[in-house]
């Protein structure tokens, strides 16, 4: 039988994204590390590839984000018991003097408590997803409670952009399902304030406060990352943190002077 290749809008926006990723390796500082790098890049592209072509019908589509959310609420687990059997994590991932009350950052399997936050921005959305379009009672309880698990392990991340990304990914979802989410989702975000613990509020609000160490040493990395661009800004200077590790530090500013990558995606 003839395999009829599937295309979606996608592979143009990949194949140009790949394009810059093999540049930026070929002219890398760090060519060997970066040419490893731009090795998962293309796997993760291909797995994209085989994906499309080979999950077609509704039913395959749903047993796919019923493994990724069951691998999910695994990771979940297992970030809930750090958070109560963990030892006091690393002293950079939160500023004591502003946040006594948190001791422990989670990470589960992914290193960092940030990371594990923005794997969940993916992953809780369509954890969600399953739990509002099943029909059944059995099935709702337990994606109920997979959620939960999910919920309660990124509020152990202490991770602020996951908190703000997983919300607007959810309401995201409910607006396109049927705008008249739209009023309710404000309702809900008017009604936070009052309703967040407090320790969950005062990290919440600290996001853009300068004088939180997390936040001004963001700022400074940036400011470094943008000098480095205006000299770098065609090329680049190569894929992975061994790359920023051999250029950043010329450009960077005092008491910012180490960092592994830019800590903003699109710088």
């Amino acid at each position: 039988a003839k395999t009829e290749y599937r295309r979606t809008p996608f592979f143009l926006w990949i194949a140009g994204f790949l394009a810059a990723a093999c540049c930026a390796a070929i002219t890398s500082v760090t060519l060997v590390s970066s040419l490893k790098i731009l090795m998962v890049y293309v796997v993760f592209t291909l797995s994209f590839m085989v994906i499309v072509n080979t999950v077609k019908t509704r039913g395959q589509w749903t047993a796919l984000l019923i493994l990724l959310v069951f691998a999910s609420v695994l990771v979940s687990g297992y970030g809930v018991w750090q958070n109560f059997f963990l030892q006091d994590t690393t002293s950079s991932w939160v500023d004591a003097s502003m946040f006594e009350d948190i001791k422990t950052r989670v990470y589960a399997t992914l290193d960092n408590p940030n990371v594990l936050g923005q794997y969940f921005i993916l992953m809780i959305p369509l954890a969600f997803t399953l739990l509002i379009k099943t029909k059944s009672a059995g099935q709702k309880l337990l994606y109920l409670a997979g959620n939960a698990v999910m919920f309660a392990c990124l509020m152990y991340t202490w991770s602020r952009g996951a908190w703000v990304g997983v919300v607007l990914g959810i309401g995201f979802f409910l607006i396109l399902k049927d705008r008249r989410w739209l009023a309710l989702c404000i309702a809900g975000l008017l009604l936070m304030p009052s309703v967040l613990p407090a320790s969950v509020l005062s990290r919440l609000t600290s996001i853009g406060n300068v004088k939180d160490s997390s936040t001004a040493y963001r700022v400074s990395v940036w400011i470094g990352s943008i000098r480095l661009i205006r000299e770098y800004w065609f090329s680049g200077i190569g894929l992975g943190s061994d790359a920023f590790l051999r250029v950043y530090p010329h450009y960077a500013l005092g008491g910012a002077d180490f960092a592994l990558h830019s800590h903003n995606f699109y710088l």
